[in-house]
């Protein structure tokens, strides 16, 4: 499985990264393209692309997880995006 992990300083990373309408696929490989696989997309802001061969998970799972255990407002702040299932 292929993650992005947006987060940063800025209260409003995931917002401010969503705007840039930019598919995952091509921060997944921005970011695979920077140092240690991180790429920061405004100052303060980041993408790091994350692999976890073997592993797979639904959709489903992940809305679960983010409605059962996140919170409306740290995900404003730090948030995953499914790349490659």
């Amino acid at each position: 499985m292929k993650l992005i992990h947006i987060y940063g300083d800025d209260e409003y990373s995931v917002e401010d990264f969503d705007m840039m309408n930019i598919t995952n696929e091509k921060a997944y490989a921005k970011a695979k393209e920077c140092k240690d696989d991180i790429w920061e997309f405004q100052q303060g802001c980041f993408v790091e692309a994350l692999d976890f061969a073997y592993d797979h998970v639904t959709d489903e799972f992940i809305d679960f997880v983010k409605a059962t255990v996140g919170d409306y407002d740290m995900l404003k702040h730090e948030d995953f995006y499914i790349v490659e299932n």
